[in-house]
């Protein structure tokens, strides 16, 4: 994919404008004021680049400091990104310092992502989502039932089974 339609993608997905600066491969310096949808806009930008530095300022510090020992392959990346963009925008819920993207559970191949709002940006939280969301054979995620995490109120009007599948 070149630079214009993915910049194009981003900004109809994730309503993000990406500089020259960003598809050279940088971030925005100042990420204050970005909304989830537009940092999950920066992630699969970040993606299409196969960039692996772990410390990149979309993630959380714990985040950060996970991603230093976890090694994803250029195969693993593009099919992330072409993922994200099949998926869709998505629905945000956010409650005081935490986000959550997620998608309807009909379509279980949309797994959610976790925000966390850190010196006043947000950020994605990996290092939860490893944690609590699994993926079966057929890549349909599923809640790790016994993980406690701060982002169940966005699944609060959802109901999971006893293997942790979303309905609704």
């Amino acid at each position: 994919m070149n630079h214009l339609t993915h910049t194009i993608i981003l900004s109809i997905l994730f309503g993000i404008t990406i500089t020259s600066n960003a598809l050279a491969g940088e971030l925005p310096k100042n990420l204050k004021g970005l909304t989830p949808h537009q940092i999950l806009g920066l992630y699969s930008q970040v993606l299409e680049d196969r960039n692996t530095k772990p410390t990149l300022p979309i993630y959380t510090k714990a985040t950060q400091e996970w991603k230093k020992t976890w090694k994803v392959t250029p195969a693993q990346m593009a099919n992330e990104a072409r993922d994200i963009k099949l998926c869709g925008s998505g629905e945000l819920k956010i409650n005081n310092d935490y986000a959550v993207i997620r998608y309807n559970p009909a379509n279980r191949e949309c797994s959610p992502f976790f925000f966390k709002m850190e010196e006043s940006v947000w950020r994605m939280d990996f290092l939860t989502m490893m944690k609590s969301i699994r993926f079966n054979q057929s890549n349909k995620w599923h809640f790790v039932l016994s993980e406690k995490h701060p982002y169940a109120f966005a699944f609060k009007d959802w109901r999971f089974d006893k293997n942790g599948y979303p309905h609704k």
